[in-house]
């Protein structure tokens, strides 16, 4: 059976587990080598540096990427899968209560909002004076806790919904030293009032590139699994992503909307190499079916340099591996990164994640780890890459060691969150209506 035929015969269910497994192991091998900047990650791979197992995380990381446990296990993932699994557990759960608004902003504020305030209550029945040390309280419900605290502080920033302090919110205490507090120090919890976290984040940057939306990629790493009601219809998912995004500000919406666009034709079963030489040849413009927008034409150039990249290294050589990928990544950092920072914005991790799947062979291994090793941001990068090659090529090509280390890490069942979104795909008929929002 050749590789054509192969593609055809994978399941959607599969396409799904795929897309929601690859992602979480890039991300959980990224994450703790997460902020490398340009040159370190550079020089890493010139050195012949090379990331291909999983790690505990450093005691600094443990709240930094909002990784809640003490002793985090090797293959533990990052907000970013958390934030993307939950909205995928909302989907389904809500699917069950209404056809027409379960994809609102309001029913996913709603859903993590009920899910906080029940990790909330089931912690505060173990602690009934707030003076009590913090750290000597029940790990498993604080874990859990301090997860869910942690998905509404983004739930608000996402949304901008304003919740009633009835019953009061918890939060940990805003000035907190990661290592210290994590290790000896106690931590108490207080009482905060409700408000949007936006106005928090947007003071954290002292130029315009929040309102851009250059610095929210929350909505690329969150809002793809909407993809799955739309199967072969990238212009459909796009027009729906584009309205719904919860992070709707400036340029970051495009990028979302394509993401899950892009997805959307893979989870359909279109090849790659057919999906990527219908947006050469026509551009975002046609194959999206959207409006010429200078976001657009920005996000278009960006695509198909990267993509030129791409074919430029991969030509170069008979196979893609650690050595060849070192001057590629090197490539896209001239082209996409921004200075020294740490942190990729919106404009680097889309186009880089698709240059790192064009770039890899159709074998999620080699994908995975050049995403992880690319450095920078790599937990956004490689889980964004890794969502479109397990779409694309299904279940095959993923070590079941590494699927097997992430599930027990993070006590998640792929498969059954696959079921549940391969059955609303199937039951739920979405039509987009600008109504809902």
């Amino acid at each position: 059976m050749d590789l054509e035929e192969q593609h055809w015969k994978i399941s959607l269910r599969e396409r799904i587990e795929a897309m929601l497994a690859a992602s979480a192991i890039a991300d959980a091998m990224a994450g703790p080598f997460e902020g490398r900047d340009t040159e370190k990650s550079r020089r890493f791979l010139k050195e012949g540096g090379w990331i291909d197992d999983f790690s505990v995380y450093p005691a600094a990381y443990q709240h930094y990427w909002n990784v809640y446990s003490r002793h985090a296990k090797a293959g533990t993932f990052t907000d970013d899968t958390r934030l993307r699994l939950l909205v995928c557990q909302a989907m389904i759960e809500n699917s069950k209560k209404s056809a027409s608004d379960f994809l609102t902003r309001k029913a996913l504020a709603q859903f993590i909002f009920d899910e906080y305030q029940e990790a909330r209550i089931s912690y505060e029945k173990q602690v009934q004076d707030n003076s009590i040390k913090f750290l000597e309280q029940p790990v498993s419900l604080r874990e859990k806790f301090l997860h869910l605290w942690f998905m509404w502080e983004i739930t608000k920033t996402a949304t901008s919904v304003f919740v009633p302090q009835k019953p009061k919110l918890l939060s940990p205490p805003a000035e907190r030293n990661a290592v210290r507090e994590y290790t000896s120090e106690p931590w108490f919890c207080k009482p905060v009032k409700p408000y949007t976290v936006k106005t928090d984040l947007k003071s954290q940057f002292n130029n315009s590139s929040y309102d851009r939306g250059e610095v929210l990629p929350l909505g690329l790493i969150t809002l793809p699994p909407l993809s799955v009601f739309f199967p072969g219809d990238p212009r459909g998912c796009f027009k729906f992503v584009r309205e719904i995004d919860f992070f709707d500000i400036g340029e970051a919406p495009i990028y979302a909307a394509t993401a899950a666009a892009i997805l959307s034709d893979l989870l359909g079963g279109k090849s790659w190499p057919e999906l990527i030489l219908e947006i050469q040849e026509f551009g975002l413009e046609f194959y999206l079916g959207a409006e010429k927008t200078h976001e657009l034409s920005d996000l278009d150039q960006k695509i198909i340099t990267a993509i030129m990249l791409s074919h430029r290294f991969r030509s170069r050589e008979t196979e893609a591996n650690k050595e060849n990928f070192a001057p590629f990544a090197s490539a896209l950092y001239d082209r996409f990164a921004v200075g020294e920072e740490i942190m990729c914005t919106i404009g680097e991790m889309l186009p880089v994640a698709l240059a790192i799947m064009d770039y890899s062979p159709q074998d999620l291994k080699w994908l995975i780890e050049f995403g992880v090793n690319y450095g920078r941001d790599n937990d956004t990068v490689a889980s964004l890459a890794a969502l479109f090659g397990g779409a694309a090529y299904g279940m095959k090509t993923i070590p079941q060691k590494w699927m097997e280390v992430v599930s027990r890490a993070n006590r998640v069942d792929f498969h059954e969150l696959a079921e549940g979104l391969s059955r609303i795909s199937t039951d739920k008929r979405v039509e987009f209506s600008s109504d809902v929002f």
